[in-house]
Protein backbone atom coordinates (compact mmCIF):
# COMPACT_ATOMS: atom_id res chain seq x y z
CA UNK A 1 0.00 0.00 0.00
CA UNK A 2 1.31 3.34 -0.52
CA UNK A 3 1.91 6.59 1.44
CA UNK A 4 -1.35 9.16 1.53
CA UNK A 5 1.34 11.63 1.59
CA UNK A 6 2.84 9.84 -1.87
CA UNK A 7 -0.40 9.65 -3.34
CA UNK A 8 -1.42 12.88 -2.77
CA UNK A 9 1.50 14.62 -4.40
CA UNK A 10 1.09 12.31 -7.70
CA UNK A 11 -2.84 14.06 -8.06
CA UNK A 12 -2.01 17.32 -7.37
CA UNK A 13 0.55 17.47 -10.03
CA UNK A 14 -2.27 15.35 -12.01
CA UNK A 15 -4.42 18.11 -11.60
CA UNK A 16 -1.36 20.74 -12.17
CA UNK A 17 -0.45 19.26 -15.87
CA UNK A 18 -4.80 18.96 -16.28
CA UNK A 19 -4.93 22.71 -15.41
CA UNK A 20 -2.59 23.83 -17.72
CA UNK A 21 -3.80 21.63 -20.92
CA UNK A 22 -7.37 23.41 -20.05
CA UNK A 23 -8.20 26.45 -22.57
CA UNK A 24 -9.51 29.62 -21.07
CA UNK A 25 -10.77 33.02 -22.84
CA UNK A 26 -9.02 35.93 -21.04
CA UNK A 27 -11.22 38.84 -20.15
CA UNK A 28 -8.10 41.08 -20.78
CA UNK A 29 -8.80 43.44 -23.67
CA UNK A 30 -5.42 43.03 -25.58
CA UNK A 31 -6.55 39.48 -25.78
CA UNK A 32 -8.70 39.32 -29.17
CA UNK A 33 -12.10 37.00 -28.17
CA UNK A 34 -11.70 33.92 -30.67
CA UNK A 35 -14.45 33.35 -33.39
CA UNK A 36 -15.43 29.74 -32.39
CA UNK A 37 -14.97 28.23 -29.10
CA UNK A 38 -15.01 24.80 -27.81
CA UNK A 39 -17.32 23.87 -24.91
CA UNK A 40 -14.96 24.32 -22.07
CA UNK A 41 -14.10 27.85 -23.65
CA UNK A 42 -17.15 28.63 -23.78
CA UNK A 43 -18.59 27.71 -20.50
CA UNK A 44 -15.04 29.46 -18.82
CA UNK A 45 -16.89 33.09 -21.18
CA UNK A 46 -20.21 32.53 -20.15
CA UNK A 47 -20.97 30.31 -16.98
CA UNK A 48 -23.09 28.50 -19.34
CA UNK A 49 -23.19 24.42 -18.85
CA UNK A 50 -22.45 22.07 -21.62
CA UNK A 51 -25.86 20.47 -22.25
CA UNK A 52 -27.34 23.97 -21.44
CA UNK A 53 -25.31 24.55 -24.65
CA UNK A 54 -26.67 22.07 -26.32
CA UNK A 55 -30.19 22.86 -25.51
CA UNK A 56 -29.80 26.32 -27.09
CA UNK A 57 -27.82 25.23 -30.48
CA UNK A 58 -31.14 23.09 -30.39
CA UNK A 59 -33.60 25.84 -30.03
CA UNK A 60 -31.23 27.92 -32.75
CA UNK A 61 -29.99 30.49 -30.30
CA UNK A 62 -26.43 29.01 -30.52
CA UNK A 63 -24.46 28.84 -33.29
CA UNK A 64 -22.11 25.57 -33.91
CA UNK A 65 -19.76 24.15 -36.61
CA UNK A 66 -18.24 20.62 -36.62
CA UNK A 67 -14.74 20.39 -37.23
CA UNK A 68 -14.40 16.45 -37.54
CA UNK A 69 -15.79 15.33 -33.98
CA UNK A 70 -14.99 18.61 -32.15
CA UNK A 71 -18.56 20.60 -31.51
CA UNK A 72 -17.79 24.51 -31.72
CA UNK A 73 -19.47 27.20 -30.53
CA UNK A 74 -19.72 30.90 -32.93
CA UNK A 75 -19.12 33.22 -30.28
CA UNK A 76 -19.66 36.56 -31.55
CA UNK A 77 -23.20 35.44 -32.25
CA UNK A 78 -23.91 33.74 -29.24
CA UNK A 79 -22.22 36.57 -27.05
CA UNK A 80 -24.96 38.96 -29.39
CA UNK A 81 -27.28 36.40 -28.16
CA UNK A 82 -26.63 36.89 -24.56
CA UNK A 83 -27.03 40.56 -24.81
CA UNK A 84 -30.54 40.40 -26.19
CA UNK A 85 -31.95 38.85 -23.55
CA UNK A 86 -34.02 40.59 -21.31
CA UNK A 87 -32.15 42.12 -18.12
CA UNK A 88 -33.33 40.97 -14.18
CA UNK A 89 -35.03 44.09 -12.74
CA UNK A 90 -33.19 45.53 -9.67
CA UNK A 91 -36.26 45.57 -7.56
CA UNK A 92 -36.80 41.18 -8.11
CA UNK A 93 -33.45 40.43 -7.82
CA UNK A 94 -32.29 39.10 -4.10
CA UNK A 95 -28.49 38.55 -4.26
CA UNK A 96 -27.21 35.43 -2.70
CA UNK A 97 -30.28 33.48 -3.92
CA UNK A 98 -30.70 34.77 -7.20
CA UNK A 99 -34.15 34.08 -7.08
CA UNK A 100 -37.07 37.10 -7.66
CA UNK A 101 -38.67 38.33 -4.69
Amino acid sequence: MSNPDDRLERLANQLTLAHQKIKTISVDRNVPTPEFATFAMWRDLTGMSRSRAYQEIAKGNLRAVKNGRQTLIDVRHGLEWLRSLPAIPAKLYRPGNGEAA
